[in-house]
């Protein structure tokens, strides 16, 4: 597995991306109402960790000290957006570009400002959808590395590279590490807590059959 490029030293990164995160620590805090950190999957029937308001903060406190492109300046909070702020695969947040293109006859994801949506045309046997871009990631996007242009993420990312700069951001946080493809439990808890979506609601967001997300809720004591 290759490694991440490791923790940024203070200006390696772009000021203003470290100003987001340093500035804006109620992201994930809504209200005071406790969530349970594991859930069960109904289809697998294991257990689903699910990060707390506090741990989301930690991760993305600490994703903004760890290097995804060094040449570039992206850190690692600007993929893990895409995933836990907008509740993408990793394919998925990869291919995100600025505006609609087409590459041979097939349209990726792309943003649409205008409607604050991503949207993620028909792939692989699964239907259209609309990622809604809620403000908590479009103060991310406000404040990206790179013009508005072509790809979100204009280097060659791996899938090893983003797995280890996930590792990095866990370990720098301190907290359980998961599966990254297990963060979009945590997005769909978050869309439920903070902006009172639906299981069925989320699921279409997500791709997912109706139900898959139901144990995710939390529910208040």
């Amino acid at each position: 597995m290759s490694r991440c490029a490791g923790l940024s030293s203070p200006h390696a990164i772009d000021q203003n991306n470290r100003q987001l995160h340093e500035t804006n620590p109620g992201w994930f805090y809504h209200g005071s109402m406790p969530i349970q950190s594991i859930r069960q999957n109904p289809h697998t029937g294991r257990s689903m960790y699910v990060y707390s308001w506090a741990e989301r903060h930690a991760i993305f406190q600490a994703a903004s000290w760890v290097t995804l492109d060094e040449q570039s300046g992206f850190a690692f909070v600007h993929f893990l957006g895409m995933l836990m702020l907008a509740g993408l695969r990793v394919d998925e947040a990869r291919q995100v570009h600025w505006n609609a293109r087409t590459i041979d006859d097939k349209q990726g994801p792309w943003l649409d400002l205008s409607a604050w949506e991503i949207v993620i045309p028909d792939s692989d046997g699964r239907s259209k959808r609309i990622v809604p871009i809620i403000p908590q990631l479009a103060s991310l996007l406000s404040r990206w590395p790179s013009p508005r242009e072509g790809s979100l993420f204009p280097f060659r990312i791996t899938y090893a590279k983003i797995v280890s700069c996930w590792e990095e951001t866990v370990k720098l946080a301190g907290v359980r590490p998961v599966n990254i493809n297990s963060l979009r439990g945590t997005y769909a808890a978050m869309m439920h807590e903070v902006f009172r979506l639906s299981s069925k609601e989320i699921s279409k967001i997500l791709g997912e059959t109706s139900g898959k997300w139901r144990n995710t809720m939390p529910t208040s004591k």
